[in-house]
């Protein structure tokens, strides 16, 4: 069964899907964007398919893929208030108005969410922390695919470790990992707190190593929370 609809996010951006069904799995077969590759979005697709709950730092197309394949429970933060009220409209025709959206104020910013100002003191609280404070639960995928990445999937982790989830398979996928720009944005760090369990072209999906600690995970967030990668 195949299935093609069309969504536009904002006036710049024409999102084009074409779906189809593979062993009972809804996986994205083409789109326009350059957001992520085919391979990104079918790897995305299957975790969000048997996932019961989504986490994701910076939404838009995942989010998308998550109320298409119809994850039950989502939230998600954005530095940008339009894309945050254009993805909460994307969700409405897949009756997804359950899901969460946080806008997370770290003052004026500029393209993709970036701070203008990136020392103001609110940020880390603001965008990494804040977000997940409420959630009383851990989900199954932790996305981090928005702004201070490293520091993101850091918080991820301890968000996943402090409500006592099975870190055996708690996911937490970070996006443009395999890019010219993977050593300027420190992804490496991670390698010493987690292991990656799946990759596509741009997307590194990562397990917490049994051996770590919160107090691991801690001590690499607090060195990148200033990182606006």
């Amino acid at each position: 069964m195949n299935i093609f609809f069309h969504l536009s996010l904002n006036n710049n951006a024409f999102h084009f899907f074409f779906l189809t069904q593979y062993n009972n799995i809804i996986i994205l077969k083409h789109i326009t964007t350059k957001l992520k590759s085919h391979q990104d979005r079918e790897l995305l697709g299957r975790l969000y398919h048997d996932a019961n709950s989504v986490f994701e730092f910076g939404v838009g197309e995942s989010t998308l893929i998550a109320a298409h394949v119809g994850v039950p429970r989502y939230s998600g933060v954005d530095s940008d208030a339009n894309w945050i009220a254009k993805a909460r409209e994307s969700v409405l025709p897949h009756n997804m108005s359950q899901y969460r959206f946080t806008f997370a104020d770290i003052g004026p910013t500029k393209m993709f969410g970036r701070a203008i100002q990136t020392n103001v003191s609110k940020i880390p609280l603001s965008y990494q922390s804040t977000p997940l404070y409420s959630e009383m639960e851990a989900f199954d995928v932790y996305l981090v695919d928005g702004r201070y990445r490293v520091a993101c999937a850091c918080s991820s982790m301890l968000h996943a470790i402090s409500r006592h989830a099975n870190m055996s398979t708690v996911l937490f996928g970070v996006h443009d990992w395999s890019t010219p720009m993977t050593s300027k944005r420190d992804y490496d760090k991670l390698l010493a707190i987690g292991t990656i369990v799946h990759k596509s072209t741009k997307l590194a999906v990562l397990q917490v190593r049994s051996n770590v600690t919160a107090i691991d995970i801690a001590q690499i967030w607090e060195e990148n929370i200033w990182s606006t990668w």
